[in-house]
């Protein structure tokens, strides 16, 4: 079952919270699978900068893991980083406000044009559902195009598909979308070029409420603490899917 299409507004309104990243407009309303730039206060100027350092990043070569993805990706603390990742080459590609189908425009523009990582660490969907207004399906389906799109451009690398990480409280509309959304992706996953990990249920309590100490007050971003908590989920998996 698919959720009908959602206004930005309502749908964080009715969650109880505020979206971090500052719109300029709203994305063009193509769909979640078809590749498009992202949105910032001052343009697509500012997101493309972005995406053209990233582009420079890969130029410089030594690259051996990818995070890709939103400002989950993007807001890995550098000393978490550095204790968890940094030794094994990995170089973040997080871009805030991301989708699904900007992070397949910068697969097709450059990003990975010059690297050839061992894996590559992909969680994006969530800003589909607060900045796009996708059904969890649509958003499922961009994340298909997502995973396509790596196999064509680096067809050797290993892709470990984080689960979306629980948001808001219990019984809000985004912690339903987020479940869907999850439970259509998960069989994406083969178990060998493309592997599945849901930390999800470590950032919950019996409850179903999300633990005290990981999430910001939109509950939605993470605390320092919490990426502790997720590089303890995500270093095993790497390590078997690199080995």
């Amino acid at each position: 079952m698919t959720r009908p299409r959602v206004a930005l507004r309502a749908l964080a309104a009715a969650a109880g919270v505020t979206v971090a990243v500052a719109l300029a407009a709203r994305p063009s309303p193509v769909n979640a699978w078809t590749p498009r730039v992202g949105y910032f206060t001052d343009g697509p100027a500012g997101w493309l900068a972005l995406h053209d350092g990233l582009v420079a990043r890969s130029s410089r070569g030594g690259v051996g893991v990818v995070f890709l993805g939103d400002s989950y990706t993007e807001g890995w603390p550098a000393d978490a980083w550095g204790r968890h990742f940094a030794p094994d080459g990995a170089a973040n590609y997080g871009i805030r406000g991301d989708g699904t189908a900007q992070v397949l425009w910068r697969i097709g523009h450059g990003e990975f044009d010059a690297v050839r990582p061992r894996a590559v660490v992909l969680m994006v969907g969530l800003n589909n559902a607060l900045l796009a207004g996708d059904s969890p399906g649509d958003a499922a389906r961009g994340l298909a195009a997502v995973l396509a799109a790596l196999r064509a451009k680096l067809p050797a690398a290993k892709v470990l598909l984080l689960a979306v990480l629980p948001v808001g409280d219990p019984g809000h509309p985004l912690r339903a979308w987020v479940a869907e959304y999850n439970a259509e992706v998960a069989p994406l996953a083969d178990g060998h070029a493309v592997r599945y990990l849901d930390a999800g249920p470590q950032f919950l309590r019996a409850d179903g409420a999300l633990k005290e100490g990981l999430y910001a007050p939109d509950l939605i971003h993470l605390s320092d603490p919490a990426y502790d908590l997720l590089a303890a989920a995500i270093a095993p998996a790497l390590a078997e899917i690199t080995r």
